[in-house]
């Protein structure tokens, strides 16, 4: 695939009725090499066309207008037929055996004294269950009586 260099990219109409465009793609002809660095400007460019042409030739996988395949994937070995206890969780919650309840938390005024007036009711979880798949067994969590708020 040619590389053009100009001021204006390479480029085909669409249809014929559309205009071409305030300049004509150069010919391959008008520049052949990679132009000679005479300042830090030139060196710079010299540069940049000189790597755009190095990653065309290295990485693009289109010739001639044709996109070639990607290499085949690797199989996958067979796994045992034991379970993969990493790809499944072994312990899930029982929902359904949740237990939740609501708590008043009543706050207290500048003296100390609990106010009636403010308060806050929170959702506390009070039971958890845990289920072990692999062990078919379960695990109980209790939240307990910590002396706090009152039942609402």
């Amino acid at each position: 695939m040619p590389i053009y260099f100009g001021e204006v990219a390479p480029h085909c109409p669409i249809s014929r009725d559309q205009p071409v465009g305030p300049m004509q793609t150069p010919s391959i002809r008008v520049r052949t090499n990679i132009p000679r660095a005479h300042d830090l400007a030139s060196a710079i460019a010299a540069v940049n066309i000189l790597r755009s042409i190095v990653i065309q030739i290295t990485s693009d996988r289109t010739i001639n207008n044709v996109y070639t395949k990607s290499p085949p994937k690797q199989p996958k070995p067979d796994q045992d037929k034991t379970i993969d206890k990493t790809r499944l969780a072994r312990w899930v919650e029982r929902k359904e055996l949740r237990v939740k309840r609501n708590y008043k938390y009543i706050g207290t005024d500048k003296n100390g004294k609990e106010d009636d007036e403010i308060y806050a009711i929170m959702e506390r979880i009070e039971v958890m269950v845990w289920y072990d798949r692999a062990w078919k067994g379960y695990l109980v969590w209790r939240y307990g009586d910590k002396g706090e708020g009152t039942p609402a």
